[in-house]
């Protein structure tokens, strides 16, 4: 039990250090008035639900995932930058049924989606995936989930946390 513990603080560790570039502290976007400025005075952030959707990763599982994410300012000035949500769901469903390691975690799992959805979608300034892991097993009875939020520099940050 010990060694796992360790296992998995060491796991979490890397995955901090591993975090892509676009990911900025609080601190660094305090420091270029994001934080005190306008991104506190408003948020206008879009998302969606993908409910149920069963998977085979570590065996069987059922997903409820929920998307939340703010566009780069530039989207309210040209509407061919406003990406259709129904692409991006096709797209994480896709990623989902292609992803090629089953046995990663699920926080893994989730922080390479956030990062494939980041590069895929460049007009989306921060993103927040919540993937909920109900549960599927005796042994795996527990309600599980993860939240991976990126933003990129110099964007404002999600402010609310998805609904739970």
């Amino acid at each position: 039990m010990k060694k796992l513990a360790v296992l998995v603080c060491l796991m979490f560790s890397l995955l901090l250090v591993s975090l892509p570039a676009y990911a900025q502290s609080e601190g660094d976007l305090a420091k270029e008035g994001l934080l005190l400025g306008e991104c506190v005075m408003s948020e206008e952030s879009f998302g969606f639900e993908l409910k149920d959707y069963p998977i085979e990763h570590q065996k069987q599982a059922l997903l409820n995932l929920s998307v939340k994410f703010r566009f780069i300012p530039e989207v309210s000035n040209d509407t061919s930058l406003y990406p259709d949500f129904v692409d991006m769901a096709e797209d994480i469903q896709k990623f989902l049924v292609d992803y090629p390691n089953e046995t990663d975690y699920w926080e893994i799992l989730n922080k390479n989606l956030v990062n494939f959805v980041m590069d895929r979608y460049t007009s989306i300034a921060s993103l927040r995936i919540k993937v909920d892991v109900n549960p599927t097993t005796p042994r795996a009875r527990y309600e599980r989930y993860s939240v991976v939020t990126v933003t990129r520099p110099g964007q404002c940050p999600l402010i609310a946390q998805p609904s739970t």
